[in-house]
């Protein structure tokens, strides 16, 4: 259905993307780009509505898009490419977003369920960047993480931005969003796993020259001020990973992965 008025109300979820709100869990669920919304449709995931521009829809990725939402009786809001644009607040070159539905929050108990025996976990604390965030939850699916623990004051793990560069990987892992970070590290730690501080100490010992043998979460903080003392007390070991003399730090998201690799060293953790 071709849209003209920017005041419609159908068009509401998709209105004014680009406003501040990075950490905040209850905006709209919105997909950018055919990639991540294609992957919303294979997964399942439950889709309210879907905005094309109308130069999206002609194209074979557009009417790719258009077949799949006839499948699943998805409503298609298609728009003028220049009102899309005036929409959402930024040069709306990917042409397509989809409005998906959010889940309900997970209750700790029942994420805590079946943990694996080598089962890699990530957390973050006040891991605010919505791209770092993105780009580890990309990084934790591509090694094999399925749980992923979120303290507030980081940014949406469902957010736009976040889901955008995670390639969609967001939509596939066990999140749990919590305010109680700390409850739930002891959780962890209470059903075996060995929680790991990722630092920055150059005394510390080495990723690499760890031996890996009970489930891990892998706990990473702000990359300005790192864990908080009262994670850090709560943690069973730390681990850094070497880098050259007058070099601080690296990009969190970059340490996850450099973390997990040296996990998965220890075993394949792609069965």
């Amino acid at each position: 259905m071709l849209i003209d008025d920017l005041s419609d109300p159908r068009l509401a979820p998709f209105r004014d993307l680009k406003r501040p709100g990075e950490t905040r869990w209850n905006r709209p669920l919105i997909a950018e780009g055919h990639r991540v919304t294609r992957r919303a449709f294979r997964l399942g995931w439950p889709i309210e509505s879907v905005l094309l521009s109308d130069r999206k829809a002609e194209t074979e990725v557009g009417r790719e898009i258009l077949s799949a939402a006839a499948v699943v009786g998805c409503e298609v809001w298609i728009v003028a490419h220049e009102v899309a644009r005036q929409l959402v607040g930024f040069n709306f070159h990917a042409g397509v977003l989809a409005h998906l539905r959010r889940p309900r929050p997970a209750r700790l108990n029942a994420w805590l369920e079946g943990i694996g025996s080598r089962e890699p976990i990530l957390a973050f604390s006040r891991l605010s960047d919505p791209e770092n965030v993105g780009m580890a939850l990309r990084n934790a699916a591509a090694f094999g993480v399925n749980r992923v623990l979120v303290g507030s004051g980081s940014a949406d793990p469902l957010g736009r931005r976040a889901l955008r560069l995670s390639m969609g990987a967001a939509l596939r892992l066990n999140l749990l969003r919590t305010s109680r970070l700390a409850e739930a590290i002891i959780g962890l730690r209470d059903r075996g796993c060995e929680i790991v501080a990722a630092v920055c100490e150059p005394e510390t010992e080495a990723a690499a020259d760890r031996s890996w043998e009970r489930p891990v979460v892998f706990l990473m903080g702000n990359e300005s001020d790192g864990l908080e003392p009262e994670l850090l007390d709560l943690c069973t070991a730390k681990v850094t990973i070497p880098l050259a003399a007058g070099v601080d730090s690296l990009n969190v998201a970059t340490a996850s992965a450099l973390l997990l690799y040296e996990y998965q060293r220890g075993g394949d953790l792609r069965a």
